[in-house]
């Protein structure tokens, strides 16, 4: 049987994302990961910058956080990739003013 070893309860959500200034969609998220598609091969273990918008909140509103690349698999032209993240890195704020 295989472990759980996620810290927290997934939802899927399929919302425009950004990793390193590359453009991706969501597939789920949780409290402590994201899992997207994108056309980059991000690499294990890299470090990366993660954007995602919050319209809902206002326009230009989006969350970013630092995160850790975890895993990469590849789905045809394409790769899922998934980053681990703390909470306590996001920075709520207007685009541009970070």
């Amino acid at each position: 049987m295989t472990q759980e070893r996620r810290r927290a309860p997934r939802y899927r959500l399929s919302t425009a994302i950004t990793a390193d200034d590359v453009s991706g969609r969501t597939l789920d998220v949780s409290g402590s990961g994201i899992l997207f598609e994108t056309a980059r091969p991000f690499t294990p273990g890299d470090d990366v910058a993660v954007v995602l918008p919050l319209t809902y909140a206002g326009a230009g509103t989006s969350v970013t956080c630092n995160a850790r690349v975890i895993r990469v698999e590849p789905r045809g032209e394409s790769f899922a990739v998934a980053v681990a993240y703390e909470l306590t890195g996001f920075d709520i704020s207007p685009t541009g003013a970070h």
